[in-house]
């Protein structure tokens, strides 16, 4: 039997190499489908509100609070600052949730839907948020049926779309069968 050529070995240590590629892959995918669950998410127009088991989202508020920062410290070129204000009314005693992104709309005729952007939100130093309260998720501690806010600023590209939308993952824990729930508010600026 004959040695190997070289360019064998390396045909053999691609194909290894892309094998355990995809296998990780797929894993990291199936983790996140797995954890997330959320293959039907509400959905509400702008200036609407949407539903779901645990409570009542939205309508969602978009502002633009650029002129609110009170340093001097420059925003990086061509971006601004958009505050998301969130109005829920839990359900049930126990509302778990946290607010994944800002996405960018793009127009059902768009040629290349997945052009849209997305941004998670963010710390900026300097902004006069005291009109603003920072709650990024919600919890265990709403008491049933009271009403609040989730806000949060984010950090966009001045030539964001006008129409903006929030999602939000509802997480289920306390029933394994009932899978997680998306919820997605588009607002407009």
């Amino acid at each position: 039997m004959g040695r190997m050529s070289r360019g064998a070995k390396e045909a053999i240590a691609l194909a290894c190499v892309s094998a355990v590629g995809l296998a990780l892959f797929v894993a990291d995918g199936w983790g996140a489908y797995a954890e997330r669950r959320d293959l039907d998410p509400s959905v509400a127009a702008v200036g609407d509100s949407v539903e779901n088991a645990q409570a009542t989202w939205g309508p969602l508020e978009l502002r633009d609070v650029t002129d609110q920062r009170r340093i001097d410290d420059p925003l990086p070129e061509g971006m601004r600052i958009v505050w998301a204000v969130i109005p829920v009314t839990p359900h049930q005693a126990e509302l778990d949730c946290s607010v994944d992104a800002l996405i960018e709309t793009v127009p059902p005729t768009d040629p290349d839907p997945a052009r849209a952007r997305s941004w998670a939100s963010t710390s900026i130093a300097g902004l006069d948020d005291s009109a603003f309260p920072h709650k990024y998720y919600c919890d265990a501690e709403w008491p049933v049926s009271r009403r609040a806010e989730l806000a949060m600023p984010f950090l966009v590209p001045a030539d964001a779309a006008r129409d903006l939308q929030v999602s939000i993952t509802v997480r289920t824990y306390d029933d394994e069968s009932v899978p997680n729930q998306r919820v997605i508010l588009t607002g407009r600026l």
